[in-house]
């Protein structure tokens, strides 16, 4: 399964199952970033981060509420960190990229992202096919890296928007990182990738 057909399968469903909190009608879901690896991932816009396993957003006062991974999130975001029952995520913008450090209901997780490398820690729980993740990944150009880890639209940026790059990182490995079959939808045909390959992400490649 392609990368670009993740990404497409995250966006249609975050359009067709995301709900607001307030239960009125969502407004539609235009991503502006996200990132996708090994079937999953998460994307977000200005005010909402969605995936299989996110649906959080911006209220009027610049906090964030919802849910990940089954579980209620609200928080208060504060300088570069937010904080709420359970809740505390950090960012740090470095000169070559950005270090998140967050614990979500007692679930530890590190990241760092910067123009060599995508480097992720988690610990406490977290698990994807019942170990931890830890692994390092080195950038192949300014969207890819290797084993199909892939960033889009302003999440490839030198420092992504906050607090929802944090939120998309934190709240899909907090998830588990859900298989591509858990995404609901046929895989469309296309180039697969694996350890060491990466899809271009360019119109017409598959």
């Amino acid at each position: 399964m392609s990368v670009r057909s993740v990404w497409s399968l995250l966006l249609l469903g975050a359009c067709a199952t995301a709900a607001p909190l307030s239960g009125a009608a969502p407004a539609p879901f235009e991503a502006t970033g996200g990132f996708a690896y090994r079937g999953s991932g998460a994307s977000f816009s200005g005010d909402r981060v969605v995936s299989p396993d996110i649906e959080v957003s911006k209220r009027s006062d610049g906090s964030w509420a919802g849910r990940i991974g089954g579980e209620v999130f609200d928080v208060n975001v504060r300088n570069s960190g937010m904080r709420g029952a359970s809740t505390l995520v950090t960012w740090d913008e470095t000169p070559t990229g950005v270090i998140i450090d967050g614990m979500l209901n007692g679930v530890v997780m590190h990241f760092e992202v910067d123009d060599k490398r995508v480097l992720v820690r988690t610990g406490g729980g977290v698990t994807h096919q019942g170990t931890p993740r830890s692994f390092t990944l080195g950038r192949l150009d300014h969207e890819h890296f290797q084993s199909g880890f892939e960033l889009r639209g302003l999440a490839a940026e030198l420092h992504p928007p906050e607090p929802q790059f944090a939120l998309a990182l934190t709240g899909a490995f907090f998830g588990g990182l859900r298989e591509a079959t858990d995404l609901g939808a046929v895989p469309r045909q296309g180039h697969n990738t694996g350890p060491g390959q990466y899809f271009s992400g360019r119109p017409g490649d598959n």
